[in-house]
């Protein structure tokens, strides 16, 4: 259903739904581990897999550190390296700066494979003060893991490089961000193209997690922009280090 704000009744102004969903963003907290699954064929460690394996990955949050191994054999892929997800795409959001202090968190350098927060400052100034940085509109009410979400597209009132999103998907009931998009470029010379972030609560604790990538990326001059996506399976949040992180034993 597409509408705008001038035909929703009942339905909150579109910058109110922006501000309620960076509010229920910035709640949400951060797992110590994230564990997925891809296909070990689809990954960069497709030539050090058993054929057929899946790649199991787990991501230690504090600082980006990834290992890897093949499922079901065990086999050892990686330990405490990074990756980066389709097109280098980074796998994730980094969130362990807080506060609004736009400085601080300018000054701090997010793990390669971990994307800096979009809602972290300077764009959630929309809710610490009283300047905007997106012009929200409503696009639409759409279905959303089974549940009606308002699709924002949001217009950045500042640098656009800086201020990356232009969508959101937000839970018509929670207010939680079910997916996002932000723009992205593959090299210099290409136009903007655009990374999709699909979200899912996981676990006892409802930890909200990236469960699908896809991105739409023009690479410049008459090639076809490229279109990588993935699906993360098996997703789990590890309390500790896996023993098969860091025994010795178990070095290939």
């Amino acid at each position: 259903m597409s509408l705008n704000d001038s035909m929703a009744p009942g339905i909150p102004p579109a910058q109110a739904i922006f501000e309620r969903a960076q509010r229920a963003w910035e709640s949400r907290a951060v797992p110590p581990f994230v564990s997925f699954e891809l296909p070990c064929a689809d990954t960069f460690l497709a030539d050090r897999c058993p054929g057929g394996s899946h790649a199991q990955f787990v991501v230690r949050m504090s600082d980006g550190k990834t290992f890897a191994r093949a499922v079901p054999s065990g086999t050892i892929l990686m330990r405490g390296g990074y990756i980066l997800g389709p097109a280098g795409t980074p796998i994730g959001f980094f969130r362990s700066i807080v506060g609004s202090d736009a400085t601080e968190f300018a000054s701090v350098a997010p793990p390669p494979n971990l994307a800096p927060d979009p809602f972290a400052p300077p764009s959630i100034a929309t809710v610490v003060s009283v300047q905007r940085t997106y012009d929200a509109k409503l696009a639409g009410v759409e279905t959303m893991a089974g549940r009606p979400a308002y699709h924002l597209t949001l217009r950045p009132l500042g640098d656009p490089q800086r201020l990356p999103l232009r969508d959101l998907w937000v839970d018509a009931q929670s207010f939680e961000v079910d997916a996002l998009t932000y723009a992205r470029k593959a090299n210099g010379d290409a136009p903007p193209g655009a990374v999709h972030y699909e979200f899912a609560p996981v676990g006892l604790q409802r930890y909200w997690t990236v469960a699908r990538i896809a991105a739409q990326l023009p690479v410049g001059g008459n090639a076809p922009a490229a279109r990588p996506q993935a699906t993360l399976e098996n997703v789990t949040l590890p309390a500790a280090e896996p023993a098969w992180m860091f025994d010795p034993s178990l070095e290939p």
